[in-house]
């Protein structure tokens, strides 16, 4: 195998295989020049490139690898267009047919003017085109807009290389600014931040630095602010004070901004790119989403009436529940069951073993019996009961727990990809909606589901506070809880089943900030195990292995983790599961990036999809894969199942799912799994947040495994997730 640098220039016979979102090509071209030996005339280069067109000329650079089945090829790190370099190419080039209105004379007239490089020079610098005389604006637009196609990309490519921007990021790129990206570029580098996801500040930050765009230069300075007050919704926070940003200046530009950023933020909130309020700057579209989730929830305290029901009423209904399900409510449950029926908004909340699932269930039937609200739907009438959750594994427990039907939020709302069909317009209807899961509800769902409550429609949130808060940006099962008129009920009482459970008296010990007695103890539904990473990665395997071997699906074993990074990441951890889960077989196998993926893998929607019916943290099976060459669409394919929906996705969308067998704690929440398996150390978010860990801990129903340093679970007990800056409560006139 030969070794880069090699370069070959050739005329496209064939385009073999192209994919523009992928920035890659495979091409078989005739040999013009080469600077390496080989007795062939043609030859395949694949690699970065794209709009690559048939009988055209290009250039080509990278190693020669010898391909099993089809000879010497080449690897290419770049492929493109050969660009005339003489008047008289030029001239040829601009007459060949694909510039009309453009003929000899015109053409010329513009080599003359520019000269032997004058097609690069356009390519780079349209205006240039002004200085030809004779030259029609017409002739200048197809001129530009045709070398933008043939070369815009390629430029791009060139010119953002040395900033680490991929060839598929710079594709992106082109077609956002739809030929004009070196102009924009040139004109406001930061505008790559704002405009294509996937550029951050650092990347826009360090191409302005290329065009002398430094120090407290203002665009520079608005940027950074924008920058920071998205790394702090980031962290949650719907807002940054002044005061925050003027400390955070110094690291994010290398320097103090002094009263630059004073002139920065007046200039961004004249232009409505930020919104500041008494001394706090919020992003446009966060302030605007409190600011409606305050009004909407107002809207429904103040048009809302306590049910006129007496409590003998009430005391007969609880009774009839308890006896259709033989249990005796404890004192705290009937309350919330009581408080329930008569308030228009609750909040319910409590840890696991508390009873959470039992009230609801009882909330539901004693409704069913005061209001005489039917359990099953009847034909040409609302059905009474409206539930919901954040997710769909979430909307499934809530189903199965009450026997109703559920959703998510999103699908409740009919989200259509872009925006919420259900809303003040088209509003909810049914006489209770019920939401599980309330702490992951970020403040932009939060207004969208407020805005679909009609007058008169009661509302309990269900959730645990001590969990993880969502993550968007928001607080708002805490911020339900601290607003003055709405009424709580928290479940705090272990019940005896519950209490038998170690899984949940270590969930509990975390949350009262203890480590148990019995924590390295060989219990039948937990166990720590002390280890280093390496161990630990083995370990996880080897325990993941056996519970297939006792009859437990991929479905039932979850690994979780905090962080991507480091060996027992959940990039190092899927990579590792995967051959114990699905090893390398004949079954079918693609690749992707970095990923393989095979027929059986387990994996995670990571976007809504609400055409598909599928939303980011659901869990499907790969059933298929078809390559490009068995379909007429020539691209790759995989079919996912998830439940009972089967999606097909392109090769183009593979970013929409990664693999399963390891997730985030994040994206477990509002899920439980018979075995839970988890490394734990000094890394990711274990040094800051008991509630991460509580969190991880509560998703296991029979088995949890930890891995480990046990010093890093007693750090993590010490440590209070943040307390997210929100106005929710003060806008509605509460404690701020």
């Amino acid at each position: 195998m030969m070794a880069a640098p090699y370069e070959l220039t050739g005329k496209v016979i064939r385009v073999l295989f192209q994919s523009e979102e992928e920035a890659h090509t495979i091409a078989l071209v005739r040999i013009k020049e080469k600077n390496f030996e080989t007795d062939e005339t043609e030859m395949v280069i694949a690699g970065v490139g794209v709009g690559i067109e048939k009988g055209e000329t290009y250039k080509a650079h990278g190693r020669l690898v010898d391909h099993p089945r089809f000879g010497k090829q080449m690897k290419a790190e770049w492929i493109r267009r050969v660009v005339p370099m003489t008047k008289r190419a030029a001239v040829r080039f601009l007459t060949n047919g694909s510039f009309p209105g453009i003929g000899q004379k015109t053409a010329q007239k513009i080599a003359d003017a520019l000269g032997d490089d004058c097609i690069d020079q356009i390519v780079k610098h349209p205006s240039l085109l002004s200085n030809v005389d004779g030259l029609k604006e017409k002739q200048a637009r197809v001129i530009t807009e045709r070398l933008n196609i043939l070369y815009g990309v390629d430029q791009l490519l060139l010119f953002l290389a040395p900033f680490d921007v991929t060839p598929r990021l710079a594709s992106k790129i082109h077609k956002e600014y739809e030929g004009r990206a070196m102009e924009t570029i040139e004109k406001n580098p930061y505008a790559l931040m704002y405009d294509v996801p996937g550029i951050g500040f650092k990347t826009a930050d360090a191409i302005a630095a290329h065009f002398g765009i430094q120090g407290i230069h203002p665009e520079r300075i608005a940027a950074a602010v924008l920058y920071v007050l998205e790394l702090e919704q980031g962290n949650g926070h719907l807002f940054v004070t002044a005061d925050q940003l003027a400390s955070e200046m110094p690291r994010i530009i290398g320097g103090d901004p002094g009263e630059a950023l004073v002139s920065a933020l007046q200039t961004l909130a004249n232009d409505e790119r930020v919104i500041v309020e008494d001394g706090v700057v919020y992003h446009p579209r966060v302030y605007r989403a409190e600011q409606k989730a305050a009004e909407e929830l107002a809207r429904i305290m103040s048009t809302s009436t306590t049910e006129d029901v007496d409590m003998t009423t009430i005391f007969d209904a609880v009774g009839r529940v308890e006896e259709m399900f033989s249990i005796e409510y404890a004192t705290q449950q009937r309350e919330a069951i009581e408080l329930a029926l008569k308030s228009p908004l609750m909040v319910l909340t409590g840890g696991p073993g508390t009873g959470k699932t039992t009230v609801v269930r009882g909330i539901i039937h004693a409704l069913s019996d005061v209001f005489d609200w039917k359990l099953e739907p009847v034909q040409n009438q609302p059905f009474p009961f409206v539930l919901a959750a954040p997710t769909g594994r979430a909307a499934k427990r809530l189903s199965e727990s009450t026997g109703l039907p559920a959703s998510t939020i999103h699908r409740l709302l009919k989200f259509d990809g872009s925006s919420f069909q259900v809303d003040d317009t088209n509003p909810l209807v049914g006489k209770v909606l019920i939401v599980d899961e309330a702490s992951m509800i970020d403040i932009f769902l939060f207004r969208s589901l407020l805005r679909a409550v009609p007058n008169g429609m009661k509302i309990l949130f269900v959730g645990d506070r001590d969990q993880l808060p969502s993550v968007g940006p928001g607080q708002v099962l805490a911020d339900l809880m601290a607003t003055d008129g709405i009424p709580v009920v928290r479940l705090d009482v272990v019940h005896r089943q519950a209490s038998e459970s170690s899984i949940l008296r270590l969930a509990h010990a975390l949350n009262a900030k203890q480590m148990p007695d019995d924590l390295l103890a060989a219990l039948p539904d937990r166990r720590f195990y002390t280890a280093n990473q390496e161990t630990a990665l083995q370990a996880i395997c080897q325990m993941a292995g056996a519970a297939l071997r006792k009859g437990y699906s991929p479905f039932d074993i979850q690994v979780l983790a905090p962080t991507y990074r480091g060996i027992c990441g959940i990039d190092g951890l899927n990579e590792a599961l995967q051959n114990v889960f699905n090893p390398k077989s004949a079954a079918r196998e693609v690749k992707h990036g970095n990923r393989t993926y095979r027929n059986g893998d387990k994996v995670l929607q990571l976007v809504n999809n609400a055409e598909e019916n599928v939303y980011n943290g659901d869990i499907g099976e790969i059933t298929n894969i078809f390559y490009a060459k068995e379909n007429v669409d020539k691209v790759d394919k995989i079919y996912i199942r998830f439940d009972q929906t089967e999606v097909e996705y392109n090769r183009s969308e593979w970013d929409q799912f990664t693999h399963a067998y390891a997730i985030t704690i994040h994206k477990s929440q509002g899920s439980e799994f018979p075995i839970v398996l988890m490394p734990v150390f000094f890394n990711g978010g274990f040094r800051s947040s008991r509630n991460l860990i509580y969190t991880a801990v509560t998703r296991a129903k029979k088995s949890l495994l930890l891995f480990g340093d046990v010093r890093a679970l007693e750090a993590a007990t010490r440590e209070e997730e943040p307390v997210r800056r929100t106005k929710l409560v003060e806008r509605l006139g509460g404690k701020s």
